[in-house]
């Protein structure tokens, strides 16, 4: 069976948005592979891509809960998570 990577799009749908709240989710990056029921799954080298996103101003990360020991060195808000769902609700874009 061939190993295949999902990628996630998150969307902010309808209803009328603060500027604030557009601001907090534009400045928050996610690292990691999703898996098909919704688990989020370490990666590699998720320092070296957290630095990479806080070059680019990105302040906030969201990654999987197994990667939280892989941050040597991350000077930006890091809060892990096990699912899909923990992470957009830990990144403040949906209740988790």
């Amino acid at each position: 069976m061939e190993r295949q990577d999902a990628s996630v799009t998150i969307k902010v749908w309808d209803a009328p948005v603060r500027l604030f709240h557009w601001l907090l989710v534009a400045l928050v990056v996610f690292v990691g592979e999703l898996g098909l029921g919704g688990e989020l799954r370490r990666v590699q080298r998720v320092a070296v891509r957290l630095k990479e996103a806080q070059r680019l101003g990105f302040t906030r990360a969201v990654v999987p809960q197994a990667s939280l020991g892989d941050l040597n060195g991350i000077e930006m808000d890091v809060v892990g998570a096990a699912t899909l769902r923990e992470a957009l609700g830990r990144s403040g874009i949906a209740e988790g």
